[in-house]
């Protein structure tokens, strides 16, 4: 269960946006959503550079799995224009495909701090969601407002969280 502390939260309603991204399924014992970071990074530069493509927003992290035996995350760019290409969902795990982040509800807040400290907000919000009589859907996302490289102290890491509302 998260802690009690009051979470800034709010329910908003999205387009789809289109998304250039890396997808891994790993086993959950040796994941490392850093190490897949710094992969999916180097992937998805690579392939925008070759499309002539610049993002359209921060990098985000969506988890379609995460817990029990696998873990199945998509790192990618939101991106103004489809990918040319193969689908993420007809690529090989670790290569760079076009996807999506869905439209449609979702509660969203702002974690500040640390990336380890990212779960419990997940959990701060997954209980938000539940007190506004609402379910959460499936396929969290986070989206990295600020660049690591950038910020001198993680305390001031600012890292928008989504998470899929489902539909009444």
């Amino acid at each position: 269960m998260a802690d009690d502390a009051a979470i800034d939260a709010r329910l908003v309603e999205r387009v789809s946006q289109q998304t250039a991204a890396v997808r891994f399924r790993e086993p959950m014992a040796t994941v490392d959503v850093g190490v897949l970071m710094d992969r999916a990074m180097g992937a998805l530069g690579a392939r925008l550079g070759e499309a002539a493509i610049s993002p359209a927003g921060p990098p985000y992290a969506r988890y379609h799995d995460w817990g029990g035996e696998w873990a199945d995350v998509e790192i990618g760019f939101p991106l103004a224009e489809r990918l040319p290409g193969s689908s993420l969902a007809d690529v090989a795990s670790g290569e760079v495909g076009a996807s999506a982040l869905p439209g449609g509800r979702v509660a969203t807040t702002i974690h500040q701090g640390p990336y380890p400290e990212l779960g419990r907000t997940y959990g701060q919000l997954h209980d938000w969601i539940h007190a506004q009589g609402e379910e959460d859907g499936p396929g969290p996302w986070e989206s990295y407002l600020d660049d690591p490289e950038e910020v001198t102290d993680s305390a001031t890491l600012r890292t928008e969280v989504l998470w899929p509302v489902v539909e009444r």
